[in-house]
């Protein structure tokens, strides 16, 4: 069960966002960390945690609008390890990363 603009998704475990993307990226012969999938409600989560770049131009749900925030935290937090004491902003559209929950900067 997800949500997509307020109302609920109700469909069988094999079907979904999630699976009908990574079904097609099998078809083309692409691995999901190279796929890029643009989302903006909760029923795109579990895609976007599997494939390489998500971009979140307008968040329609405040559970991805904390995964957008949430990841841009890591990706500074991130960026100041790799480079010191260096700022990071959020511009839109932002880039979720993957299994951080969020959204990271592109």
């Amino acid at each position: 069960l997800t949500f997509n603009l307020g109302h609920a998704d109700v469909y069988p475990t094999i079907s979904g966002k999630k699976n009908a993307g990574l079904y097609v990226l099998e078809r083309l012969g692409v691995l999901p960390k190279e796929a890029a999938f643009l989302c903006d409600d909760e029923n795109d989560l579990q895609l976007a945690a599997a494939v390489g770049s998500v971009f979140v131009p307008q968040p329609t749900a405040t559970s991805v609008a904390e995964a957008a925030a949430a990841a841009a935290a890591a990706a500074a937090t991130a960026t100041r390890a790799e480079t010191g004491p260096v700022g990071a902003s959020v511009t839109q559209p932002t880039a979720m990363t993957p299994g951080a929950g969020g959204v990271a900067n592109t």
